[in-house]
């Protein structure tokens, strides 16, 4: 079983036809759905055939309640702690039809996610645990100090790029899945050899054998640093480096609503299945680029499209 920990929002989504200029106003049509990298990789995860758990916390409050029910229609099973000191977690998207949005979300009760003997027992059923940087990195580090104790494997989303949750959370991990902004703020955290300015829009001018050496020097573990439109990096420990794209991708918008956490959440199903990494990989880039426009959870594609387009 796969074991989602982090955060869940209830996010309000407005489709127009372009984003707001500074200081406007978006008109168009609006909807509810589950928000949080943790709420929409855990349905990524549960389109890509996986058995998933989802470990987080809400208000107790009407927008708890909304979210418990999206969390049923999706078919998300889920473990929500129900905090009383703060409200649920909301955020608000502006869409527009080509995926590109601007987004914000407030934690709320993903803030206080703890680690009690309920959230702990979860590990039990767990084969790998999926973490990211957005909830509280306390109950994060807990937990992947104790899916480490019981030979579970780690993995780490590195997004948001927060300093201090990197810190904390990197060292923990089996493998990272970072993109151009965290992988710069992982190589400050933590490689001597990382120039300051540099930037994640250089990554794309490096050579692969560069980016190997750069991966190598920040962490221990495997990496995965997504490139948008040219697919996914990987680094492994072992030695071994390769790119892997889809052409499909390439005449795509780089930001694409969701395309980051349906890679994540596909790719961390593969290997809950037993699947080796560079088959979960392609996986994910290949989920990512099939994706239609706009993006957004409703065009998550599921297992069987996946297959079927990689075969």
């Amino acid at each position: 079983m796969l074991l989602v920990a982090g955060s869940l929002t209830m996010e309000w989504i407005y489709r127009c036809a372009e984003l707001p200029s500074e200081g406007g106003f978006a008109q168009g049509s609006a909807s509810i759905h589950i928000g949080g990298l943790a709420g929409v990789e855990a349905l990524a995860a549960m389109r890509s055939g996986a058995q998933v758990l989802l470990l987080s916390a809400v208000g107790n409050d009407d927008e708890g309640a909304r979210i418990r029910k999206l969390l049923h229609e999706h078919g998300v099973d889920a473990f929500l702690q129900v905090s009383r000191d703060a409200p649920s977690g909301s955020g608000a998207c502006i869409v527009n039809d080509e995926g590109r949005y601007i987004r914000s979300q407030s934690a709320g009760a993903n803030a206080l996610l703890n680690v009690n003997a309920e959230a702990e027992q979860l590990l039990d059923r767990a084969s790998l645990l999926l973490c990211q940087c957005d909830a509280n990195t306390r109950a994060s580090g807990m937990l992947m100090n104790r899916a480490a104790s019981r030979g579970i494997r780690r993995v780490l989303h590195a997004s948001p790029a927060r300093p201090e949750a990197l810190a904390v959370l990197a060292p923990l991990a089996d493998l990272i899945i970072a993109n151009p902004e965290s992988l710069c703020a992982l190589g400050r955290q933590f490689s001597h050899v990382w120039q300051e300015d540099f930037k994640g829009e250089h990554l794309h001018a490096l050579s692969d054998t560069r980016l190997h050496e750069l991966c190598r020097s920040i962490v221990p573990c495997d990496v995965v640093l997504l490139l948008g439109a040219r697919g996914a990096f990987v680094s492994r420990t072992a030695g071994t480096h390769q790119l892997l794209g889809d052409l499909r991708a390439a005449v795509r918008r780089v930001q694409l609503r969701c395309a980051e956490e349906l890679f994540v959440g596909g790719l961390c199903a593969r290997l809950a299945e037993g699947a080796d990494l560079i088959g979960s990989v392609r996986y994910g880039v290949c989920a990512s680029a099939i994706m239609p426009l706009p993006g957004g959870q409703d065009a998550i594609p599921r297992k069987s499209e996946v297959l079927a387009t990689l075969e």
